[in-house]
């Protein structure tokens, strides 16, 4: 088998008890608990962990004026959104995980820092696709009408 090169990388995580409660349904002899794999709210949590990551990693890319790299963690952010929209999977109480929430919150300050840095020097206020209030700037932004993804739909 090949090597993999040029992968976008993510860290996943979630807290202990969740990881043993899953490991003992992937275990089981019963049907049941093999089926609630196949509609675990661990899926989104992953699918969200990743997603994040990657719009963050894309923008601070975008930012970094690495417009071919930050293309490429855009369509793969694509990619994952698409696959949480046809799981159809709520996170439910899976949404505090705390270990999950620190690897959202860690990411969106990624993402802050990347709009930071691709908005330095303008205060020039604008809208983005999905209606937040955000700076912006097209000083040397090569393509301003770049879309920017959300965790929500």
């Amino acid at each position: 088998m090949g090597k993999f090169s040029d992968v976008p990388r993510v860290v996943v995580g979630m807290e202990h008890r969740v990881i043993e409660k899953l490991a003992k349904q992937w275990m089981s002899q019963y049907e049941e608990d093999e089926q609630q794999l196949f509609t675990t709210p661990v899926q989104r949590m992953i699918l969200e962990q990743a997603l994040v990551q990657l719009q963050a990693q894309s923008e601070y890319a975008f930012s970094l004026g690495h417009e071919e790299i930050a293309d490429t963690l855009l369509k793969e952010s694509q990619l994952v959104r698409s696959i949480i929209d046809s799981k159809n999977i709520s996170l439910g109480e899976m949404e505090n995980d705390r270990v999950h929430r620190q690897i959202i919150d860690s990411a969106k300050s990624m993402q802050d820092h990347g709009q930071i840095a691709s908005n330095y020097g303008s205060s020039e206020k604008s809208h983005s696709p999905n209606g937040d209030e955000a700076k912006a700037s097209n000083a040397g932004d090569k393509n301003p009408s770049r879309p920017t993804l959300s965790l929500k739909k």
